[in-house]
């Protein structure tokens, strides 16, 4: 990945050993996307191979986050949360996500898919122009009561359970952190909640935050919205040019194209692992919260 010719020899390679696979509906992604898939695999032609089969394997068995939304779709929840990719990354280079709840009343799981979904176009936002080195996410659950939230989470597991899959499986989501804000003394619980949700690695980067100023051990204050102390826009002008982007008909075009790269489950090779996507349910043991 250190020299354009390597590159261009990769992405060939790739999309000579795509051609010769049955099991794909679309055969002609772009360069552009070869290159990006590349990328999120650290450069390595075999786990971009197992990438590009586990998307379309998940567009295929979970097409209701996949099909193509416009922006009325998501108004009112916008009025429950809001969720950008900032303008700026960090030191080395991660992208940061602040995503901000700021109503637990109006909560419901298709508010929740309609989040999914969300993520899904955030994602492939950034696989069409962003070369992040890892994300950084940060969830501001400072106006809202976390009890509240972690009840609401733990009723949705599944679906919570599908949205890290497809960040993490699917577009290969390199996560360099997970912080929380609140003020909330239930703090445990929440920690309690992430270690069931999340892999032993990923829950090992979550850090709760009380006040900004340990955020800014992480987060470089330079970066942040105005609303965390920070000296860029606030969240909300953030927010607002960024669904403009997401929304743009040059955006809408690629998922349009992108939405086409699906799988023939039929054709699949005997015990593929769309097996294990199919058969997330919700095992979970019942987390109290008081």
């Amino acid at each position: 990945m250190d020299n354009a010719e390597g590159i261009r020899q990769a992405i060939e390679l790739l999309r000579n050993w795509m051609q010769k696979q049955e099991y794909f509906n679309k055969k002609d992604q772009s360069d552009t996307y070869f290159e990006k898939l590349l990328v999120v695999s650290k450069g390595s032609l075999e786990r971009s191979k197992i990438r590009l089969e586990k998307i379309c394997t998940l567009r295929t068995i979970w097409p209701m986050y996949f099909t193509l939304k416009d922006f009325n779709y998501f108004t009112e929840d916008f009025k429950t949360y809001n969720s950008v990719h900032l303008r700026d990354v960090t030191e080395d280079g991660s992208r940061v996500s602040l995503s901000k709840v700021k109503d637990t009343k109006t909560l419901t799981s298709d508010l929740l898919i309609r989040f999914v979904t969300y993520a899904v176009i955030t994602c492939e936002y950034a696989m069409a122009h962003d070369y992040p080195n890892g994300l950084v996410a940060i969830l501001d659950f400072r106006d809202v009561n976390l009890i509240d939230l972690l009840a609401f989470s733990t009723r949705h597991f599944t679906l919570l359970q599908q949205c890290l899959t497809i960040l993490k499986d699917g577009y290969g989501m390199r996560l360099k952190g997970l912080h929380v804000l609140t003020m909330s003394k239930a703090t445990d619980a929440l920690v309690t909640f992430a270690k069931q949700l999340l892999p032993k690695k990923l829950a090992g980067r979550l850090h709760v935050h009380r006040d900004m100023d340990t955020l800014y051990n992480f987060v470089p204050k330079e970066i942040l919205p105005s609303d965390l102390g920070g000296d860029a826009l606030s969240l909300s002008e953030l927010h607002e040019t960024f669904i403009n982007e997401l929304f743009s008909k040059e955006h809408k075009e690629w998922m349009e194209e992108g939405n086409r790269a699906t799988m023939n489950l039929s054709k699949q090779p005997k015990d593929y692992f769309s097996d294990d996507y199919i058969s997330i349910s919700g095992s979970f043991r019942s987390l109290t919260v008081d």
